[in-house]
């Protein structure tokens, strides 16, 4: 019977150095040997990972000692011991070109057993960073450089995926170009030496390009919205129609200096992103401090994050396993980043904004940037940073703790109780990354217009209150109070069936259709259920023409009326249909009053005199509609 295949994790230090790391095997003691796994199998994609994998289909061990050996060393290391759901194991470390075999030892009891070895070699290594700063549409020069251990005379260079604009030369190793799209690109760097024994280099390279600024953009046009009087309200999910290319997600951080937005990287660094916005959606930031400013050495920052005020008193935020450092974002001035201690890997809750560019935090191994400021919000940054600081003592979990660079407004010590002399973010709230404005209608009376927000969407909703047609105008805004008009149309129509129960018609009202299509004369509909058709002939330069005038009743979906002749009355020809409008060129004249368009409606061609036609108006029911 096969068992689930969860995945496991252990870190390597450089040059083969393992961390060693168990995991707790409770079970009775049985002096029986166990089946070992039936095959392993390993893999090392690029330099510094390396994935082993197996099979067991028994349930007789205990659990699994992990073991390995770095060739030609003989004897085996145990590096873990694992439980018996783990099947795979992912290894971060090792040294370039060197061989590594491993095995799985199930052991039961006292007893051992062990598995197939599997051999796997690191591959060569590159000299140049994991990361490199990179900017949307500006120039770029990157030179890859191999760890030739073989001294190879001849390299080959190869990089995928490269985003759209950026190219690698195959013999130099150098990438250039100009990024054309924003995002993350986690790159394969590969080297191929001509050297018959070498070892290829094969490497990760992270490209975090943010995006560029820019308006927001109608994504396609909201068409005519057409509604039926008696029919309700219909909504628009205008996200559908509208769209900022630079700000998919955003924030507010209220603080009680003022209120800074932020637009964050979800596509350049989109794992950071959902991990801040996470601790957002637990209010791990509500009632949090500003506990540092700092301006020296190459750091212009500000930091929050860590702590929160609860009965005037300091406590550590509660926090969810530290995430990986994702670096390769410039600390430009208005840029929002993870704080972390000397590990990389280290970033919980805490983080920092930078109030100038902060050059001293883009070497070594960098700091996550995930989002940057409005130009808006500028001042606010500015106005914390500009206080006074200094190191206080404070009591936090209820313990003594000296923290420096404190800032406050008065330069004393920080007042927890009434926050007067402090920076306190108050909370932090996800941001709609465009807002909607109703800027004009043009006929208010035709339907009544309202804008609302959920968590995710901004709907438009449309009530109609009379028949007729109006033009509405949208304003979009985005976080950097860029701004795009859009024009749409609703026509508010009535229907057949909402004529005959209003005129208190509940017995065959078909009979009465045409009463609805032609209108109702001012006596009873039973005495003169419609109005006729008229036909005039005139003279014209090319000869006898002949129009026909009639009522066409506007703002009704259910009617199509088509204006045909004959010379026979058995074979009609169509002369005018409602599809054609009333700007067709065979019609003369369109008079309007409240419901009806009065046309007047002529052949193109003239008519040969003493000839003999027959008009008629031809009135469809469009039931379904």
């Amino acid at each position: 019977m096969s068992k689930s295949n969860p995945k496991g994790k252990i870190v390597i230090f450089w040059f083969g150095f393992f961390l060693i790391t168990f995991t707790a095997i409770k079970g009775d003691v049985i002096s029986a040997p166990p089946i070992p796994p039936t095959s392993i199998e390993g893999e090392a994609p690029w330099f510094g990972r390396m994935n082993v994998r197996w099979s067991d289909d028994t349930l007789d061990e205990d659990g699994y000692y992990f073991q390995y050996r770095n060739l030609p060393q003989t004897d085996w290391i145990t590096l873990s011991t694992l439980n018996t759901t783990i099947r795979d194991l992912e290894l971060n470390g090792g040294s370039p070109t060197q061989t590594y075999e491993f095995r799985i030892l199930s052991f039961q009891g006292d007893e051992t057993a062990a598995s197939p070895v599997a051999k796997v070699i690191m591959p060569n290594s590159f000299l140049n960073p994991s990361f490199a700063n990179i900017t949307y549409e500006t120039p770029f020069h990157f030179e890859v450089k191999a760890n030739n251990i073989s001294n190879s005379e001849n390299i080959t260079y190869q990089a995928s995926p490269l985003p759209n604009g950026l190219t690698i030369n195959k013999s130099s190793g150098i990438i250039s170009g100009s990024v054309k799209e924003d995002g993350f690109f986690d790159v394969l760097l590969t080297a191929t030496y001509d050297s018959p024994s070498s070892v290829s280099s094969i490497a990760k390279l992270a490209l975090r390009i943010p995006p560029q600024s820019s308006t927001p953009e109608l994504i396609s046009p909201i068409p005519l919205q057409e509604l039926l009087l008696n029919e309700g309200s219909i909504t628009l999910n205008l996200g559908n129609f509208f769209i900022d290319p630079d700000t998919r997600k955003a924030i507010k951080i209220k603080t009680n200096k003022g209120d800074m937005v932020f637009s964050l990287f979800d596509k350049a660094t989109p794992i950071p992103v959902q991990n801040f916005l996470d601790y957002i959606r637990n209010e791990t930031y509500k009632n949090n401090i500003f506990h540092r400013s700092v301006t020296t050495n190459g750091l212009n920052i500000i930091q929050s994050g860590s702590f929160y005020i609860s009965d005037n008193k300091l406590n550590a935020n509660t926090t969810s396993n530290p995430i990986a450092n994702e670096p390769g974002i410039a600390n430009e001035r208005g840029t929002i980043a993870y704080a972390r201690t000397s590990n990389p890997d280290s970033a919980t809750s805490g983080w920092y904004i930078n109030s100038s560019d902060s050059p001293g935090l883009d070497v070594g191994d960098s700091y996550t940037v995930f989002g940057r400021a409005t130009q808006e919000s500028l001042p606010i940054i500015d106005s914390i940073q500009k206080l006074s600081t200094g190191s206080y003592s404070v009591n936090i979990n209820n313990q003594s703790v000296s923290l420096n660079d404190f800032p406050t407004d008065d330069g004393l010590e920080p007042n927890l109780t009434t926050k007067e002399n402090i920076a306190v973010v108050e909370n932090i709230l996800p941001l709609k990354p465009l807002a909607y404005e109703i800027i004009s209608i043009t006929n208010s009376n035709i339907a009544e217009f309202s804008i609302s927000s959920n968590n995710t969407d901004t709907k438009l909703t449309i009530t109609p209150t009379n028949l007729g047609t109006t033009s509405v105008q949208i304003q979009s805004t985005d976080i950097d109070k860029n701004k795009i008009n859009t024009f749409f149309n609703v026509s508010v129509f009535t229907s057949f069936k909402d004529w005959a129960l209003l005129n208190k018609i509940e017995n065959n009202p078909e009979k009465y259709l045409l009463g609805y299509a032609f209108g109702e004369s001012e006596k009873k509909l039973e005495e003169t259920p419609h109005r006729s058709p008229n036909i005039e002939t005139f003279k014209t330069p090319e000869g006898l023409k002949t129009s026909l005038s009639f009522y066409h009743r506007k703002f009704s979906k259910d009617l199509n009326y088509s204006l045909q002749y004959s010379k026979n009355l058995n074979d009609w020809e169509e002369i005018w249909n409602s599809k054609d409008g009333k700007n067709a060129e065979n019609v003369l004249n369109a008079v309007e009053d409240e419901n009806f368009t009065f046309l007047t409606i002529t052949q193109i061609s003239a008519t040969q005199k003493n000839s003999d036609f027959f008009y008629r108006v031809l009135v469809e029911y469009l039931e379904n509609n």
